[in-house]
């Protein structure tokens, strides 16, 4: 049986990520993966909606908390 794309949950943290995080997630998806979650840790350009959009599940800070 073995472990399976759907048995993987795929965490992505991201600070102003818009221009690739679209691209990221379709790779990913492309290749069944379906849990995918992006933290976004503050971003000032759009890449919780890109993230939005492209089927991620999206949890976001505010501010940025990152070093």
């Amino acid at each position: 049986m073995g472990i399976q794309p759907e048995d993987i949950y795929i965490i992505i943290p991201a600070y102003n990520e818009a221009q690739t995080i679209t691209g990221v997630i379709r790779q990913l998806t492309d290749r069944n993966y379906p849990n995918i979650a992006v933290v976004d840790d503050g971003s000032t350009d759009q890449t919780a909606a890109e993230a939005r959009q492209a089927g991620a599940l999206v949890i976001a800070h505010y501010i940025n908390r990152g070093a």
